[in-house]
């Protein structure tokens, strides 16, 4: 689904991506202090590896990956915008999301816990925020969290 779309009707689209992170989501050491980008792009805390930083390589930072992620998104959303709008005039675009990331932090995992005060920053990204509110995401799936919750946000549904 990468960069494509799936009409799921003549007004519903279906768009998916992986998403990366951009460590928007973390939390404070024990100290209260937040931790730097440095220890966030190293991807270890406590004797523990975020995976990812041992088996991906994009070959730029985090945030500049999840920068070009998210702007992939938003140029398909804007062509499918654009398209739908030649056609159907008088019609609205509805736009099914499904993400990897966790793109609200709601669906991070729950506080207090230690660890994931570090390994909440690699569960999602706050770089969707804008595209969200700017297009007609009826529906935002999203993962990389091993448990399920929605909400209903503005009309809007949310589910991980």
């Amino acid at each position: 689904m990468l960069e494509k779309s799936i009409w799921l009707s003549d007004q519903l689209v279906l768009v998916g991506h992986s998403g990366w992170y951009n460590h928007a989501y973390k939390g404070s050491k024990d100290n209260g202090n937040i931790f730097t980008e440095q220890e966030l792009e190293k991807g270890e805390y406590n004797e523990r590896t975020w995976q990812d930083k041992i088996f991906v390589n994009w070959k730029m930072s985090d945030r500049d990956t999840s920068k070009i992620m998210t702007n992939k998104v938003r140029n398909q959303l804007e062509r499918l915008k654009n398209d739908f709008t030649k056609s159907f005039e008088k019609e609205e675009l509805q736009v099914i999301l499904v993400t990897h990331m966790v793109t609200i932090p709601e669906f991070c995992v729950p506080m207090p816990h230690q660890e994931f005060d570090y390994f909440n920053a690699f569960i999602g990204t706050d770089d969707f925020d804008e595209l969200i509110k700017d297009h007609p995401i009826l529906y935002n799936f999203m993962g990389h969290v091993h448990y399920r919750s929605e909400l209903i946000v503005g009309g809007d549904f949310i589910y991980c």
